[in-house]
């Protein structure tokens, strides 16, 4: 079948299980941009990456934004900015609703991006690492930094949308990636963007969590080998969280879907695995940095008896969270403690109950911007390896409110439980971990 009601039954299912509701699905939304914000590297950033995200939920889309040269990669291509966000929302959607009407009405739930961008219900900025949400035209900087914020300005963004159509409140706000700071003192982070060092890498799960890492990671840059190990086909329903995938790969509407990881790994020319990860740890690789993004099968505690000498890795929550975790031997809570034995951290704070609708359940339902910006904290945290605050500060555990709040970020330091049995020796661990990149990494900051 390949009607639009039969399309949005199946792509939306985990959309409608965190609240969604059709009837505000259905709501038109614009999105506008100032000329200046369409020139940059970090504004096309901005504009591309929420009419992505947009374009997963949202069924009616005006886009009032100047046309301009294309400077950053996208997922469908095109000869200007304007027609490769449009091929992208129409490959994400094949039956969305996607218009450009210059000086369109300013009616209705909308984003506006630049400081020059026309009047809106919601305007998004970026300085360096910092993005900010507010009633009022914000700027984005100059610095190559502020690629950075402009990522995490789209993920706020698109959140505001999804709640202004439901008719929830939203607060003002700014956040940095630099620290995980917020409000008036969120910290704008150095000037440099990237690209990424951190060795040899092998990423676990080409999920929602995953792709969205090899997204930001398109714009970012990387250097060194990266795998991307997955099983798992692409299915239209990870289409409404998955930054990276459209309708095509899941095979709508009459062909074969892809396997996740080469799609993952096609964003940023990666080696993709079509494997499950305990195919891939019989082989015997031990890159310099695995990042376990799986959420079946225990991988997460398997991979936590490995005797890393650091795991970083993120996750969404049922509770509008986008999740950044961090485990060093001998300081943090490690990952088996953290994720006992269930996808979701069993945490007091975790367990308020959330609406739901469909005929279905899933612990890994999500919204774009959660896994997006889940995807963005791990790709902040990469960045700032071996020193940066994330790194050497005392907590581990960092969580993004993105129904935003009153309080959008809140960090936490756990431990592990009194009857933890997976402490290794650090003698062990050195002999296990010789040569490899971050063996000798040191929670202080040197290596």
């Amino acid at each position: 079948m390949t009607s639009a009601a039969e399309f949005y039954r199946l792509r939306d299912r985990r959309s409608l299980q965190l609240g969604a509701e059709v009837g505000a699905l259905n709501v038109p939304v614009t999105i506008r941009a100032d000329h200046r914000a369409t020139e940059t590297a970090a504004g096309q950033v901005l504009i591309t990456a929420l009419v992505n995200m947009a374009g997963r939920i949202h069924r009616h889309v005006t886009l009032d934004v100047p046309d301009a040269s294309l400077l950053v990669p996208t997922l469908a291509r095109g000869t200007s900015l304007i027609e490769a966000v449009v091929n992208t929302a129409m490959a994400i959607d094949p039956f969305i609703d996607i218009h450009v009407a210059r000086n369109a009405p300013h009616a209705g739930p909308s984003i506006g991006i630049g400081d020059a961008a026309p009047d809106s219900a919601w305007h998004v900025g970026a300085s360096g690492h910092r993005a900010a949400l507010a009633r009022s035209p914000l700027p984005l900087t100059d610095a190559p930094s502020t690629l950075w914020g402009a990522a995490l300005a789209a993920c706020l963004g698109a959140a505001a949308l999804f709640f202004e159509v439901h008719g929830q409140r939203v607060e003002e706000t700014q956040v940095s990636l630099w620290d995980m700071s917020a409000g008036p003192g969120a910290s704008v982070g150095p000037p440099d963007r990237g690209p990424i060092d951190v060795g040899t890498v092998a990423v676990i799960g080409a999920g929602a969590v995953g792709v969205g890492l090899c997204f930001w990671l398109m714009h970012i840059g990387f250097v060194g080998t990266w795998e991307i190990v997955d099983y798992d086909i692409v299915e239209l329903h990870n289409t409404n969280r998955s930054l990276g995938f459209t309708a095509a790969d899941a095979g709508w509407p009459d062909l074969v879907p892809r396997s996740k990881a080469p799609v993952a790994a096609g964003l940023i020319g990666a080696t993709p695995k079509v494997m499950r990860y305990a195919e891939w740890s019989r082989r015997g690789g031990r890159p310099d940095l695995i990042l376990p993004l799986a959420n079946g099968d225990g991988v997460r505690h398997t991979i936590g008896q490995r005797a890393e000498p650091i795991l970083l890795h993120a996750s969404t929550s049922r509770n509008m969270t986008a999740e950044l975790h961090r485990h060093l031997p001998g300081v943090d809570q490690c990952i088996s403690c953290r994720f006992p034995s269930r996808t979701e951290p069993d945490f007091e704070c975790s367990t308020a109950s959330v609406a739901k609708q469909g005929g279905d359940h899933s612990d890994d339902a999500a919204l774009p911007f959660l896994s997006g910006a889940a995807g963005l904290m791990l790709a902040a945290a990469l960045e700032q390896l071996p020193g940066g605050p994330l790194l050497t500060g005392r907590p581990n555990h960092w969580r993004l409110h993105l129904d935003i709040g009153p309080r959008v970020i809140r960090s936490m330091r756990w431990t592990c439980s009194s009857g933890c049995s997976s402490a290794i020796p650090a003698s062990v661990m050195d002999r296990l971990n010789s040569g490899r990149r971050w063996n000798t990494f040191d929670p202080a900051g040197h290596s």
